[in-house]
């Protein structure tokens, strides 16, 4: 057993996620307030068995490392390290010379922006860029306090650096992704870029992010290249600035985000040091954690086009998920925060200090784009709007927009709330697909969720199963458990797991924790018989196209087989039909 294995088997998911949560115990499962995203409904499920968890609100699941790094904002290492300590186990030192690898994956890190440094601020070869720079209004004090940089337009000017003069093995600046393998060893990865050091919350530097200066652009090339995912580099949880915006998101109660390195730069240089920028990535759930744990108050200044319009309704909804207060900022008089910022530095602060609420801001553009003068632009306002406004759980707040939206576009505040109930209605067909579609492929949430009432059932329930599913075949990843499942005389879901291939885990993770609800023996047949006719119809479709196939190519021997197959399921939906 390795050590991760071992502090697994030694940390009781229920105990370490109860020091956060108030758990209740509900049949195999435990139950209990997401402390992911505000709810007042409990959504939030713990499995002790299987030591996972999973909220069914937000979407936030795993096992105990997942949890610890997604509640105190850790990385794998520090959450194993926590654990582990928690657990009495003792790690084994991973050493290479006289430190263990994350420390000298930061300390190469450290010496490659030391180097880049360098290059922009003293080097007769970083003239162009510093002249770039200057051009953006990017003045040497925001050099330092970024401690931004430039690579040499060459193929191994950094790797040479690090291993000639400063000792560092070329397999080292790979694993820090600050070099490639070639066939006749290490070349640099960044080239002929402007680079800025990616810091992680604790201000270490963990990769980078380098924009092609626009003299040196060739072919097809990307304007930003970003360190790939190392063993401290981790996309998902990486905000650029935050570690140099803390403070100021603490003095003034709330945080600024912005896209890009540059929008982050140019918004701190014209005064509002509370700025974040998301690094030209989606928003992540591990990034609003890091945010919450500073400010509940988070202002959107996402660039002013399309693309920047659907970052900012895919932004919305997590933030909304963990309770915190939105506003945005309207952008106006350049394209993106970077443009106006460094233009226009007393527009930008008003701009930000004028940010209105989110939905106040959705309403104004929409109103702006198609107009309320004719039906069919309401009708494009209702259309887009309502979406947003039926994901606000608190129903109090909803009330309020929806008022505000009828007065605006001239309607009854009653025909919004039913197309309000249509997307609602809608949407519980895709909250299903959710539940159990996300790690089980293409099943639908109603077939996950009978799995788990089959692991929920009484033994005596689960032998009647067994006699009605005779000859029943095993459709999909749901079919081949619930075989499993029956042919057991008691569920034990840690053998279990061991015993079944590795990728009909998720599938029964989430059959597990979806249902663990009160169900009369009626009720629970009913329901076997319901989704014993459905597997049946699905598959008597497939062989008949199966026989029109094999019809046309005069397959006799096949058809015939399939045919047997036919009358058999016919067979078994007869019997199924039964009262």
């Amino acid at each position: 057993m390795d050590v991760v294995e071992e502090v697994k088997s030694k940390t009781n998911i229920a105990n370490l996620v109860g020091e956060y949560v108030t758990l209740k115990k509900m049949g195999r499962n435990l139950k209990g307030l997401c402390p992911f995203h505000g709810e007042k409904t409990p959504s939030f499920m713990v499995n002790e068995e299987l030591g996972i968890y999973k909220c069914f609100g937000c979407g936030a699941g795993g096992d105990i490392f997942n949890f610890l790094m997604a509640i105190e904002g850790l990385d794998f290492g520090e959450a194993l390290h926590k654990l582990a300590d928690k657990a009495g186990v003792k790690l084994p030192e991973f050493k290479t010379g006289e430190t263990d690898i994350k420390k000298e994956l930061i300390a190469v890190n450290t010496m490659a922006a030391e180097y880049f440094h360098y290059l922009l601020t003293k080097h007769s070869a970083g003239e162009e860029a510093r002249r770039y720079l200057k051009e953006r209004k990017i003045n040497e004090k925001l050099w330092e306090t970024f401690k931004v940089g430039f690579s040499l337009p060459e193929w191994d000017g950094l790797s040479k650096y690090l291993v000639n003069k400063k000792g560092y093995r070329g397999e080292l600046l790979v694993a820090a992704g600050l070099a490639i393998e070639g066939g006749r060893g290490v070349y640099d990865r960044f080239r002929g870029r402007i680079m800025f050091p990616l810091l992680d919350s604790a201000g270490r530097i963990v990769g980078f992010s380098g924009r092609i200066l626009p003299q040196l652009v060739k072919g097809d090339e990307g304007k930003y290249i970003n360190s790939p995912e190392t063993e401290i580099y981790h996309k998902g949880r990486m905000l650029y600035g935050f570690s140099n915006a803390r403070l100021a998101i603490k003095k003034t109660g709330r945080v600024v985000l912005v896209e890009g390195q540059l929008d982050t730069i140019s918004s701190y240089g014209a005064g509002i040091s509370e700025t974040v920028g998301v690094g030209g990535t989606a928003l992540t759930t591990e990034m609003v954690e890091m945010l919450g744990k500073v400010t509940e108050n988070i202002t959107l200044a996402l660039d002013n086009d399309p693309a920047g319009e659907a970052a900012m309704k895919r932004s919305i909804d997590l933030i909304e998920k963990r309770g915190m207060s939105i506003k945005m900022v309207e952008i106006d008089g350049g394209k993106d925060p970077d443009e106006i910022a460094r233009n226009f530095p007393n527009k930008w602060r008003e701009m930000v200090d004028s940010a209105v609420p989110v939905y106040e801001f959705f309403f104004n553009r929409l109103i702006g784009r198609y107009g309320i003068d004719t039906v069919e632009a309401i009708g494009k306002i209702v259309k887009e709007v309502v979406p947003m406004l039926s994901n606000i759980e608190n129903s109090v707040i909803r009330e309020v927009w929806v008022r505000k939206l009828a007065l605006k576009i001239g309607v009854d505040k009653q025909r919004i709330e039913e197309e309000m109930e249509k997307v609602r209605r809608r949407g519980q067909g895709s909250e299903n697909r959710d539940r159990g579609s996300e790690v089980s492929g293409n099943l639908m949430g109603k077939d996950v969720e009978f799995l788990g009432r089959v692991i929920a059932a009484k033994e005596s329930w689960r032998m009647e199963l067994k006699k009605l599913f005779i000859g029943l075949p095993p459709v999909g990843a749901v079919g081949k458990l619930l075989v499993e499942i029956l042919n057991r005389e008691t569920v034990d879901l840690k053998e279990l797991k061991k015993e079944i291939p590795e990728e009909l885990f998720g599938v029964l993770s989430e059959a597990v924790l979806v249902s663990d609800e009160e169900i009369a023996e009626k009720d629970f047949l009913k329901l076997a018989m319901e989704w014993g006719k459905r597997v049946v119809r699905e598959e008597k479709s497939r062989l008949t196209e199966e026989i029109r196939s094999a019809e046309k190519d005069g397959q006799i021997e096949k058809i015939d087989n399939l045919m047997g197959k036919l009358v058999k399921l016919n067979a078994i939906e007869k019997r199924l039909d039964q009262p």
